[in-house]
């Protein structure tokens, strides 16, 4: 026909030998570009393969949704890690509030007994 689909998919034209096949079998070269209109010809092909890509459940449409469903999938595992991380975070706060005032109270009872000891000390070694 003088139109040559390449390895790359794009398509090269002959002139001369297309205008010779449209000038001797017009018929023939609209049979190649239209066919029937429903599974045979260039343009028939084409329209039928950009279909498969772009219908409502074509290719594109389904790895369309499929990305959105990761997508949510992973926005809930997001929030349930986030979720999992802010109670880690308030309980780690909150035993360290514990340990902050049980080393407090510690601390207190050291400086009580210390003063207990010296004192008891100071009786001792003046008597």
């Amino acid at each position: 026909m003088g139109v040559t689909l390449n390895k790359d998919g794009t398509l090269s034209v002959d002139e001369s030998t297309l205008v010779k096949n449209l000038a001797d079998n017009p018929t023939a070269v609209a049979d190649f570009f239209i066919g029937d209109g429903s599974t045979t010809g260039l343009a028939t092909q084409m329209v039928n393969l950009s279909s498969s890509y772009i219908d409502d459940d074509g290719m594109i449409a389904n790895a369309t949704d499929s990305i959105n469903t990761i997508l949510s999938k992973l926005s809930k595992q997001y929030d349930s890690v986030q979720s999992s991380i802010d109670s880690n975070i308030a309980r780690y706060k909150s035993q360290f509030t514990q340990l902050d005032v049980l080393i407090t109270s510690l601390n207190s009872t050291s400086d009580y007994l210390t003063q207990q000891f010296e004192a008891i000390s100071k009786t001792s070694s003046s008597s």
